[in-house]
């Protein structure tokens, strides 16, 4: 608990006053790492600021993971970065990966261009093992303005910037490695699980590109690019997948977890947003093991696996009023309209009511600063018609 709480403390603050205060007035102070200096910037405040919340744990070179990785005794890990100079991405690892930097098809076509660069090798010369492994996860999320490009010592100068611009979740680095390693992961493994943690939906239909005034149209080109650039990279790795795991014969698998929004945070007045770490507290596991063996089942079942709901959707013949928000990402408003069908099917419309709140997630139905005015008439309205 105590890890889980830190990493989510502040970043931002001693990043914005490292940017004033050292990138603006103070650019010249400098620290070292063994041999070499560097210029302190916001990154390195990033940087300090992200160990102290770790606890020092991530406080290590490259080195240090060398050997433990190399026997597997704990994951391989694969840091990217773009090059803005081309577009390729800069691998970061303490293995040799090398192979990694074309598809397996085209390893031997001398006419296809490598799109990536393994770090290791290129610096070979410049100690890259001792690069730090905050420095490994800051390149890895260099997003534009808020953090300084990383530049690297090549001829010519190259830098690096966030490696979303290039395959946002990893999936087309996995791809690639389960690629080239295809012929032993069949021999030695009964299948390949891939595990992706998102913080946006892979479908994000209830959110498209909207334009409406004479300037929406002007600036459309670039505002459509920008608004749908994750959606473009997740159609690329669908496809990638769906190749992979049927033209190889791989017995393949993917599960994705979403980090939920619970509210859209413009429905809170600030009292209650300072606040809302009062309201929730330690969860119950067993909700938790409950609610995924539903979701490996695609129904709803007891907690010890029986199908003891669906059957009895008759018991539900009461008045029943379903409510969502709009925007609602943890339980998706086409869940109610399931429900609200299920339930006319079985037992006629007259005990039923639907209602969709437009700009409300999840929580914020409940307490938003407009809650009392956008949603609650919905359910007064239910009781007095039904009570």
């Amino acid at each position: 608990p105590v890890y889980t709480d830190n990493i989510a403390n502040d970043l931002l603050n001693p990043l914005f006053s490292s940017m004033v205060a050292r990138d603006i007035f103070s650019p010249a102070q400098k620290f070292t790492v063994g041999d070499f200096k560097y210029v302190k910037d916001r990154g390195y405040a990033f940087e300090q600021k992200l160990n102290k919340n770790c606890g020092d744990i991530i406080n290590c070179q490259l080195k240090d993971y060398y050997e433990e990785e190399r026997a597997a005794t704990i994951p391989l890990m694969i840091f990217n970065s773009t090059i803005t100079r081309d577009g390729r991405r800069m691998m970061i690892c303490t293995q040799p990966i090398s192979f990694m930097m074309k598809p397996a098809q085209a390893a031997g076509d001398a006419e296809a261009s490598p799109d990536g660069v393994d770090f290791k090798a290129m610096f070979t010369k410049q100690g890259p093992m001792n690069i730090r492994l905050l420095t490994a996860l800051r390149m890895n999320a260099t997003f534009p303005y808020v953090l300084p490009n990383v530049w690297l010592p090549s001829s010519p100068v190259i830098d690096v910037m966030d490696a979303g611009l290039r395959d946002n979740f990893g999936q087309e680095t996995t791809l690639r490695f389960i690629e080239t390693f295809k012929d032993w992961l069949k021999e030695n493994t009964s299948a390949v699980l891939v595990v992706q943690m998102r913080d946006r939906m892979l479908d994000n239909w209830q959110e498209p590109f909207e334009t409406g005034s004479i300037t929406d149209f002007i600036i459309k080109p670039a505002t459509m690019l920008q608004h749908n650039w994750q959606k473009l990279q997740d159609y690329s790795a669908t496809d990638q997948y769906s190749y992979l795991s049927a033209e190889r014969n791989i017995n393949l698998h993917r599960i994705t977890f979403m980090y939920g929004q619970l509210y859209q945070i413009e429905q809170f007045d600030e009292r209650t947003f300072d606040n809302l770490h009062e309201l929730f507290g330690v969860s119950n596991m067993q909700t938790f093991e409950h609610l995924a063996l539903m979701v490996r089942h695609q129904q709803l079942m007891s907690h010890d696996g029986q199908d003891i709901y669906l059957p009895h959707l008759d018991r539900l013949a009461l008045p029943i009023c379903f409510i969502s928000g709009e925007l609602n990402k943890t339980y998706l408003p086409a869940s109610t309209q399931a429900s609200y069908d299920a339930c006319i099917a079985q037992n006629g419309a007259d005990f039923y009511s639907r209602h969709v709140i437009p700009g409300y997630g999840h929580i914020d139905c409940i307490f938003g600063k407009n809650a009392v005015t956008d949603v609650y008439p919905h359910v007064l309205e239910h009781f007095e018609k039904t009570l």
